[in-house]
């Protein structure tokens, strides 16, 4: 460097040795650059990366400080400084980090993502999709932002969602092998295997000897029923990396679902026994057993990480297994000890809140729910709240009330307006974009946004005395049963499209009833458990007296074209309604309907808020959601709502829905004798 260099030109070349990896030369000549001008702002932040990267996290905080003394106005100083923070896990600095950039540059791509992907981190996946929406708008072709939006949509659930995010992102880059690796994982919970298989292949193409796809490959090909190619791929995963105790239990899972069960433990004895095993790892495999396999076997990893430490963690999973067992009584003695050990853990206290809830012991189950969330809400507390409403009175005053769970958490939490409604002064409700018109029209005194406008948000908050979560609302409007309406005012549809439909379905009947089905979960967790089996189902309607209606979100058509070619009977797909991106049409269709036979999934939400008689069909154990309760033939929150249940807890390989379906028929051979009640007309 010459001697008459300027410090502008220093810091140049200084630049081109940090991007050539050269460091200490880098380092060398930022500090050469401070010599000359020690407020140089690009100089300190570069320098202060160079201290993060070599782990001296008190010297690189200090370097951007003072970058950002000498340069508030530089987005990538905070933005840097909120990275090294995240790497030292030093979570809620590195969350302030990252909206003081974005405060800077509110269209900063790099900053939005790696907020995005710390919230979704934290559990708040919500908030992370706000944030990679943002991304997108600012940057449409951001791969990455497809790609974390993807994941988020994967979290929730929404499967086809998120199919359509990671393909945005591969069409983008298809270089991404991690991309490829996620969707073959969405695929095939959607049932897609031929094309998961492809997309695995591919993630395995571009990053050789991973084990890890190699393990998911062997795990989709067991799902298709060649048992044989998964084992010898999954045997292949663990050859490259044979200290990995989730590894072996895929293989073991292969070998369980095989029906060689002897094989099975002894695959899983070698996880077991390998020396690196630790509580976490013990704790993923006690999950992934609860999900996939059988509880018992989950029991069996959580004792042996109970040698490990005694946890919050462990005691919740071991009341989980239990819980899937519906051994209620001692379910709730690990709950309770999952509570003791760390009063901190809000999964605790759900878990515990909603066996309390399902069981019938409302209230108390209401204190623990409540208790989650208020922890939860501690995690990432919001400055802008106003205080949350504890039951004081609402007379001239405004609550906002925040649906943010699932599409059919809202609608049914969503019965509670009215009596919000009767109470406030003013209501105000934040929900998914798709449900905004439909509580528009029935909720007209309320005012109702979408939870993802964030400037509707910072309004809406601008304008509320007192927020209310769902969960906080029930537990002052539901107390107990005696709490829920005596007189039910079912939602109504958009009338023009609910006329539509009926005639529509009419024409189509011509004199025979009309009943949708819907059958199919996507939940990676409880899908497995809700889902029945659609051939065994309509197998006991008589297509003479019925024209059968898919309510099903997603393209059904080649299932049922082989539904109808193996039974002759047929279900009716209606393409011009698509319940995923309208919503508002779906619930005009499902009007029509004279009867609606569903799983628990949003369909049974949806018919049971019209006031649509419906026929809710619900495992035992695995898959039913605390607010359907455990032995309850109807349904508080929806009067049409009958619910036929399994007796006994389902044998993953056994006969699932047998008892259920033989209850199934024979109501509806009292239903089809029987003439139909009078229509709720919209």
């Amino acid at each position: 460097m010459s001697s008459t260099s300027t410090p502008e030109q220093i810091l140049r070349t200084a630049v081109s040795h940090h991007q050539a990896g050269d460091v200490t030369e880098a380092a060398r000549l930022y500090r050469h650059v401070l010599e000359h001008d020690p407020n140089q702002a690009d100089a300190l932040n570069l320098l202060g990366v160079i201290a993060q990267q070599a782990g001296d996290l008190d010297q690189a905080l200090h370097l951007f400080d003072q970058a950002s003394t000498a340069a508030p106005g530089l987005a990538t100083v905070p933005f840097n400084k909120a990275n090294a923070l995240r790497g030292a896990d030093r979570e809620e600095e590195a969350l302030a980090a990252y909206k003081t950039a974005l405060d800077i540059n509110p269209e900063y791509a790099d900053a939005l993502l790696n907020l995005g992907a710390l919230l979704h981190d934290r559990g708040d996946t919500q908030a992370a999709i706000a944030q990679f929406n943002n991304l997108l708008k600012a940057a449409p072709a951001h791969a990455k932002g497809h790609y974390n939006l993807g994941k988020c949509r994967q979290t929730q659930g929404r499967l086809d969602d998120a199919q359509v995010a990671l393909t945005n992102a591969i069409e983008l880059d298809a270089t991404d092998a991690d991309a490829h690796f996620a969707l073959a994982n969405v695929l095939a919970d959607l049932g897609k295997f031929e094309q998961a298989i492809a997309q695995i292949k591919i993630a395995i193409n571009l990053k050789p000897n991973w084990p890890e796809a190699l393990s998911v490959h062997g795990l989709i090909l067991g799902r298709t029923g060649d048992l044989g190619s998964a084992i010898k791929v999954c045997q292949a995963a663990i050859n490259l990396e044979p200290k990995s105790v989730l590894l072996y239990f895929n293989l073991g899972s292969l070998h369980y679902r095989e029906g060689d069960i002897d094989t099975a433990k002894q695959v899983f004895s070698k996880a077991l026994s390998n020396g690196e095993t630790n509580e976490n790892e013990l704790l993923v495999l006690a999950q992934r057993t609860l999900v996939h396999l059988d509880p018992w076997i989950a029991v069996k990893f959580l004792d042996h990480a109970l040698s490990h430490a005694q946890s919050s963690k462990i005691f919740r999973n071991l009341g989980l297994s239990f819980d899937r067992l519906e051994l209620n009584s001692l379910a709730l003695i690990f709950y309770d000890e999952a509570v003791k050990a760390d009063e901190t853990q809000a999964l605790a206290f759900e878990a515990r809140g909603k066996l309390k809830f399902s069981t019938g012991i409302i209230e108390e189950g209401w204190d623990d729910l409540k208790r989650a969330l208020d922890l939860k809400t501690l995690e990432k507390e919001n400055p802008d709240d106003p205080p949350t409403w504890c039951g004081e009175t609402l007379a001239s005053k405004t609550i906002l009330l925040t649906l943010e769970e699932g599409i059919g958490d809202q609608i049914l939490f969503s019965t509670i307006v009215p009596d919000v409604i009767l109470q406030a002064g003013a209501c105000i409700i934040e929900c998914a974009k798709r449900l905004v018109p439909i509580f528009r029209r029935n909720y007209p005194e309320a005012k109702t946004s979408d939870w993802l406008d964030l400037n509707e948000r910072k309004k809406n908050r601008s304008l509320a005395h007192y927020i209310s979560p769902a969960v906080n609302t029930g537990k002052f409007l539901r107390g107990s049963f005696s709490d829920f309406p005596k007189t039910y005012f079912p939602l109504k549809p958009d009338p023009d499209l609910a006329t539509e439909y009926r005639k529509k379905y009419e024409r189509l009947a011509n004199g025979r009833r009309i009943v949708g089905v819907s059958w199919l979960s996507g939940s990676a967790t409880n899908g497995s458990f809700k889902t029945i089996d659609l051939e065994t189902l309509v197998q006991n309607f008589d297509p003479g007296a019925v024209l059968l209606i898919s309510l099903q979100y997603g393209n059904m058509a080649s299932h049922l074209r082989e539904i109808a070619q193996k039974t002759g009977i047929t279900v009716l797909e209606d393409d011009s309604v698509d319940q995923l991106y309208n919503i508002d049409r779906f619930f005009a269709q499902v009007s029509a309907m004279d009867l609606v036979t569903s799983i628990s999934n949003t369909t049974a939400h949806v018919s049971g808020s019209l006031g649509v008689p419906t026929w809710l069909m619900l495992p035992k154990g695995a898959g039913v959601f605390y607010y359907w309760f455990s032995d309850r033939a109807g349904s508080p929150w929806y009067p049409s709502v009958r619910v036929f249940r399994q007796h006994s807890v389902l044998d993953r390989e056994g006969s699932w829905w047998v008892g259920v379906l033989d209850q199934v028929c024979e109501a509806l051979g009292a239903w089809m004798s029987e003439p139909l009640p009078p229509r709720i007309e919209p």
